[in-house]
């Protein structure tokens, strides 16, 4: 027997709450919900927010997971919350560094020091982009012309690309809240000091 589990993706903290809210207005397994987003593609967090002004969308969304493959339930869900491809992006929009650079000099907090940056940084982002922080383990800290940087992987690229294409400020905001979290992480280390 194959385990649902075992097929999906690793999927974000943030999928996983939304789909516990859902699984509770609707009765299905938070599994079953998880599987069927990432199988069609579809905006978890708009259902989500849909589905509580929404009765219809309830009984449509129950059936459309619980029914059979395809059905006219799917369809309509499918039509109406398919998240748009990257592919789809404009090119003034589409992200081709892998580094976001901050401005901070690369001599100022020690090489030792990055990891524990990166987790702390990663996991305070969300003061300055919300949901839409990537995850800390889609980048790393490196030395870039001098100055620290945070280089993402392919994947954590992949994501930038897809919010900065929803808010053109978003690679901004994201500059700005590596650049404050980095000098703050560095100053809590001179005060240690």
């Amino acid at each position: 027997m194959i385990k649902l589990k075992s097929l999906l993706p690793e999927e974000t903290a943030f999928e996983t709450i939304q789909a516990k809210s859902i699984a509770s207005m609707t009765g299905l397994r938070v599994s079953a919900i998880l599987g069927y987003i990432l199988k069609y593609g579809l905006d978890i967090g708009k259902i989500n927010g849909s589905i509580l002004h929404d009765k219809q969308l309830t009984k449509d969304l129950t059936t459309a997971i619980s029914g059979k493959e395809d059905n006219a339930y799917s369809k309509k869900i499918i039509k109406k919350f398919k998240l748009k491809e990257i592919t789809e992006a404009k090119p003034s929009t589409n992200i081709k560094s892998e580094y976001i650079i901050s401005k901070i000099d690369a001599n100022k907090l020690e090489q030792t020091r990055w990891p524990h940056a990166e987790v702390s940084i990663g996991l305070s982002l969300y003061n300055y982009v919300g949901d839409k922080a990537p995850k800390y383990s889609d980048s790393k800290m490196v030395n870039k012309d001098g100055k620290l940087a945070l280089k993402f992987s392919r994947e954590g690229l992949k994501y930038l690309n897809i919010n900065a294409n929803k808010d053109p400020k978003y690679i901004e905001k994201l500059t700005k809240g590596i650049n404050e979290l980095l000098q703050k992480y560095i100053d809590r280390l001179k005060l240690k000091k």
